[in-house]
């Protein structure tokens, strides 16, 4: 029994790219087909390129329906990871401040992908500010509480010890000028800390500090390699100079030589 490969070779990659960027073919690159281009003049397209790619040495499948062929053919697929690799890339670049370029290089053909895709389609859109996101700590200050009463509070507490209980008379003595404050629901507000203190504890977000990081770790590389650079230049400088003395030696030794009488 025949084998079935489902994945594109590098030749039928570029085909297919090439197929669909065509003006016969372009249509099918789009979500949404105009009325007068129906599911089954899809379906035949994709059945053309199916032949012609199939003419290419790599897959072979008998496709049954459009969806069907597009998963053979791997055209979504394809998509799907050159657009993650280009993202990859943009990100690593981001991430490195300008160091060393990405490793995995996009070769022509991923950039012919590219182009079937907008800027928005690959990298979203990038007028969209990303939300902030901050950490706020609890506040040294008091937080607000209502207090309500609803008993009555002597005014005085040192006149609570004048207050004794008599136990052979089963009753409390009230010294007749003691003074009650009248019950209330009345609210004791506390102040909160101000907005610029709250304002002064924010912590920075985790992926502006990596970035951060990321380019202070970027800018010292690039220090120690003109470092390195800096001693090469004397190491030769040094080691040419070197050299320019001894051939000044030889050709006064030869000199010499030659003015020695035989």
């Amino acid at each position: 029994m025949e084998k079935k490969l489902h994945y594109c070779s590098q030749q039928q990659k570029n085909t297919l790219v090439d197929l669909l960027k065509s003006t016969e073919y372009e249509i099918l690159l789009s979500g949404k087909f105009p009325p007068h281009f129906s599911f089954k003049d899809a379906q035949k397209k994709w059945e053309e390129i199916a032949a012609l790619l199939n003419s290419i040495p790599g897959s072979k499948k008998r496709l049954e329906t459009m969806e069907e062929a597009k998963t053979v053919l791997s055209w979504q697929d394809i998509r799907s990871k050159t657009k993650k690799r280009k993202v990859d890339q943009v990100k690593y670049s981001a991430g490195t401040g300008g160091g060393p370029s990405y490793p995995d290089q996009l070769t022509d053909t991923d950039e012919k992908i590219l182009s079937t895709m907008s800027v928005v389609e690959i990298l979203g859109n990038q007028d969209v500010n990303e939300t902030e996101i901050n950490f706020e700590y609890e506040n040294e200050s008091t937080p607000s509480f209502n207090i309500e009463y609803d008993t009555d509070i002597p005014l005085e507490i040192h006149e609570l010890q004048a207050i004794q209980p008599n136990v052979e008379e089963s009753h409390i003595d009230i010294p007749k000028d003691h003074i009650y404050c009248t019950k209330t629901n009345s609210q004791i507000p506390v102040t909160k800390g101000s907005n610029k203190e709250n304002e002064a504890k924010k912590k920075r977000t985790v992926a502006s500090q990596r970035l951060k990081d990321s380019t202070i770790a970027s800018k010292a590389l690039v220090e120690i390699a003109k470092e390195k650079l800096e001693i090469k230049k004397e190491y030769y400088i040094k080691k040419l100079c070197i050299l320019e003395r001894q051939v000044s030696a030889i050709e006064n030794l030869a000199e010499i030589l030659k003015r020695k009488p035989e």
